[in-house]
């Protein structure tokens, strides 16, 4: 009868040792079959995540309607569309603009336009949230942000690939 051998042992060992795609993503030696039952190792990184937190303002944020599903704010995006919510903000009295973003009334619409980025697919970037977000403003700052990351961390000083 023959006997398993013991994973422990270091010669029983087999190491993947991380390498990176043309892309820069990390990725590791293929799997073994089933019936292949050497200890593997894979290395990783213990460093701790740093998390970013951001919290957007209420003037840069898409806002419905709790009830009809319209748009309550909608930051205005280009010239045009800035000179029409200050015609508009105008002709409205306060009590009018208070109760359309009332918080009660109000709720975060996620499905906002995105912007093209650089560091991301529109996918990854509605999965996140970032459609409830400014198009000409907050998006653009994430898009930079997310990009500062991934360079801080292909410089040898964190993981090389952004979990998603």
């Amino acid at each position: 009868m023959s006997e398993k051998p013991d994973p422990s042992s270091e010669e029983n060992s087999i190491y993947y040792r991380p390498t990176q795609t043309i892309d820069g993503k990390t990725v590791f030696a293929n799997l073994t079959s089933e019936n292949n039952t050497v200890e593997k190792q894979i290395p990783i990184s213990t460093r701790p995540i740093i998390p970013v937190v951001f919290l957007p303002g209420m003037m840069t944020t898409y806002l419905s309607d709790r009830r009809t599903k319209k748009m309550a704010w909608n930051p205005p995006s280009g010239v045009f569309q800035s000179i029409g919510a200050l015609l508009s903000h105008l002709v409205k009295g306060a009590k009018e603009r208070q109760q359309r973003i009332d918080p009660q009334a109000t709720e975060v619409y996620a499905k906002g336009p995105l912007r093209s980025f650089e560091s991301i697919d529109k996918t990854v970037a509605r999965k996140r949230g970032w459609g409830a977000l400014w198009k000409d403003g907050d998006q653009g700052f994430l898009d930079k942000l997310q990009l500062a990351l991934r360079i801080y961390q292909k410089d040898g000083k964190g993981n090389q690939n952004m979990p998603h």
